[in-house]
């Protein structure tokens, strides 16, 4: 197949300027290639070439030796025949849905997946290969577990993905309840590529972690900084303390992005010797104190910005060019608060020590002259240590008396992603925009799409009003919402015909961006629509 890349190198070029020179091998496929018309519609015949060769290699190819020759097929190695599978197979109707799905809605993939594992069907060996594949090029099926992708891929999927070097990181996946087999993927993370390597750890790290850390010290000195930053990031699967002393060595690492990510890392376990070097530090710049032993006795907090960066917080994440909009003295304070335990609040100082909660904090801090780097700092913390028995009750405290639009996106999303469902649409439903104030609405619907969830039907259907009313009023702002796909996945998929409806009886034409943006949105939103419908009438 080497004389295929002078096809490649003619169509790159330009077929009018380059003939490519024709296969003098004797197999079947270069005697096809022979016989086209090279003379007269040299395009015409690059182009054939190209549906043969694929056509060819989809039905398959043989087995070359080290040298690249074809192997005779007495020493072709037979793969071992797959167990039957125990689960049913999903209906005809659910499966022709899921291969429109991976051509033309693939964001709804994982949705239709998860629906196959919870109601104990799997894939029909049909769609298995492009399924595989799909997985292998695209990161849509990132939302579904290994267990769920392992379930629905049956043990035909499985064994199949293990015949194919670019589908290997499926082979290993298992069905919920199973475990990983420790091996398998002892040989895939020593003998695989580097995508299959890093699958391979993964799920290595899921099932034995202990194993996979010492399997990524092993390699970790001779690894490019790209791939260190890689396997770092596998810790944050099981992250304990048994990860400190690693992690704690990777502070020093040659590489800014590492090292960044290994302060990250320790930031989430409160008890690491980072967080209390953070803790430290702190303790000398930010005191809560109560004058009286009274209970009602309101809190004082005093603050103190570092006068100069110390060089030694720089190995611990702390960046001495200020983040954030804010000054650099500011900036490198709010960093430290970021990293200090939530713990570290307990208690005031005082004649009593007392013992004070978030929500005490939090009011305290409401009008101090410091309140957007020390309200910063504790809701960053709260991101960082999700974890914690008390982040949750934090990000309560935080989300309770600060709207949503003093906060930063991000931390407000993630402050949001720790409160249980019917309180985070309680939130949301308290902070509607005010009529007429685009830039809060796209905001607004911004959170309202984050995170996995999805909406009730009553909710769905006040976030449907509230993107309307926009469309209506200003269609400037289309650009705002991107991307649909998000809003149009949370949304609960019976509000599919009613959205249509609404968009149908727009009093203006919308402009081509919002055009692009509504149709995208009721794309999604009738296509996860119709796949409930197959499902259902699937039985």
């Amino acid at each position: 197949m080497e004389w295929w890349q002078g096809f490649v190198s003619a169509a790159l070029v330009g077929s009018n300027r380059q003939t490519p020179a024709l296969p003098q091998t004797s197999d079947a496929l270069a005697g096809l290639v022979r016989q086209l018309d090279w003379g007269s519609e040299p395009a015409t015949a690059i182009l054939s070439v190209a549906g043969t060769v694929a056509l060819y290699q989809q039905v398959g190819w043989r087995p070359t030796s080290g040298a690249g020759q074809e192997t005779d097929a007495a020493h072709w190695e037979v793969p071992q025949p797959c167990d039957p599978d125990q689960l049913p197979c999903c209906s005809p109707q659910v499966a022709r849905y899921l291969d429109t799905l991976l051509d033309e809605y693939p964001q709804v993939v994982a949705e239709l997946l998860s629906l196959m594992a919870e109601s104990g069907q799997r894939v029909p060996p049909k769609c298995l290969p492009k399924l595989l594949a799909f997985g292998a090029q695209r990161s849509e099926l990132a939302p579904v577990s290994g267990d769920v992708l392992g379930a629905v891929l049956g043990r035909r999927g499985r064994w199949l993905a293990a015949q194919n070097p670019n589908w290997h990181y499926a082979s290993g996946l298992q069905g919920k309840g199973a475990a990983d087999d420790v091996s398998m993927l002892r040989s895939r993370w020593y003998t695989g590529g580097r995508q299959a390597r890093l699958q391979a750890i993964r799920q290595w790290r899921q099932a034995e972690p202990e194993g996979a850390r010492a399997a990524i010290a092993e390699t970790w000195a001779s690894a490019a900084w790209r791939d260190r930053e890689a396997l770092l990031s596998t810790l944050a699967i099981h992250l304990s303390l048994a990860d400190e002393p690693f992690l704690e060595e990777a502070l020093a690492d040659r590489a800014k992005n590492v090292r960044q990510q290994a302060a990250n890392l320790l930031s989430r376990l409160p008890a690491s010797q980072l967080c209390q070097r953070m803790a430290e530090r702190v303790r000398q710049l930010v005191t809560l104190s109560v004058d009286s032993a009274n209970a009602d006795a309101s809190l004082a907090i005093e603050v103190d910005l570092p006068e100069a960066f110390d060089r030694t917080w720089a190995q611990d994440g702390i960046s001495q060019p200020p983040l954030n909009g804010l000054g650099e003295r500011a900036s490198w304070l709010q960093q430290m608060l970021a990293k200090t335990p939530l713990t570290h609040w307990q208690f005031a100082e005082g004649p009593s020590n007392r013992l004070v909660e978030p929500q005490t904090i939090v009011e305290a801090v409401a009008a101090h002259e410091w309140r957007a780097v020390l309200l910063g700092g504790w809701a960053l913390a709260v991101s960082q240590q999700q974890q914690s028995e008390q982040a949750a009750v934090w990000a309560q405290a935080l989300l309770h008396q600060f709207g949503a639009y003093e906060l930063e996106e991000t931390v407000l999303k993630t402050l949001l992603l720790l409160l249980p469902l019917p309180m985070r649409e309680g939130y949301l439903r308290s902070q509607l925009p005010q009529p007429n104030n685009d830039r809060n609405v796209a905001h607004w619907l911004r959170l309202v799409a984050e995170g996995s969830q999805r909406w009730d039907f009553d909710f769905s259907r006040i976030v449907l009003a509230q993107l309307m009313a926009v469309v209506e009023n200003k269609p400037k702002y289309g650009e705002l919402f991107r991307p649909p796909v998000s809003l149009a996945m949370a949304l609960h998929p019976g509000l599919a015909a009613e959205a249509s409806q609404r968009v149908r009886l727009l009093p203006q034409k919308p402009t081509a961006t919002w055009q692009r943006f509504l149709d995208e949105f009721l794309g999604v939103l009738n296509a996860r629509w119709q796949m409930y419908q197959a499902f259902a009438e699937s039985g």
